[in-house]
């Protein structure tokens, strides 16, 4: 399958799965050939055989929604890497974490390396991924879905730009993750 994005730093393979359409991701690093999968939606099998022509390093999973774990353990068994996920939303899997994210936590495959941004939002727990390569820089990030109501509303207490996600987007590039 052809990746979704490529370019020298970064192949992004965005693949859709399962009943409700969710997206899983693979992020491959062209010189290593290592990467990190992005969530495990149900049917995950053209994931598994996309990313089994790579060295998975790390499985995170953006937060604890069942639509996004429903391909979990199928995932899982097929690749010896460890499992991130922010710390409230880990009781949700099947298994323990392996890396509880909080912000500023990294996640690398060869030259690509993910920084942990804490988001809370349509979820308490949720997480978006800065992404660092040796010359490439972009985001990747849980889309605000069409019908959700303004920021604001969403975090009544804050404006929107005190939303750590909303910084982001100034940024050169950004990818989705998440449903469309």
């Amino acid at each position: 399958m052809k990746p979704h994005y490529t370019d020298k730093d970064i192949d992004i393979h965005k693949i859709k799965c399962g009943p409700y359409d969710n997206n899983a991701y693979i992020l491959v690093c062209p010189q290593t050939n290592e990467s990190i999968i992005i969530d495990t939606p149900s049917d995950p099998s053209v994931v598994v055989a996309i990313a089994s022509t790579t060295t998975v390093k790390s499985i995170v999973i953006t937060h604890n929604h069942m639509d996004h774990l429903l391909g979990f353990d199928e995932v899982t068994s097929a690749f010896d890497a460890p499992v991130s996920i922010g710390h409230d939303d880990a009781s949700a899997l099947s298994r323990p974490a392996d890396v509880l994210l909080q912000t500023g936590s990294e996640i690398t495959a060869g030259n690509i390396t993910l920084e942990a941004i804490h988001t809370p939002g349509i979820l308490m727990d949720q997480y978006v991924t800065n992404f660092r390569s040796t010359f490439s820089q972009g985001i990747l990030c849980f889309p605000v879905a069409r019908a959700r109501p303004a920021p604001q509303s969403i975090w009544p207490d804050h404006r929107e730009f005190k939303n750590p996600a909303y910084s982001l987007f100034h940024r050169k590039w950004a990818f989705i993750l998440g449903t469309e």
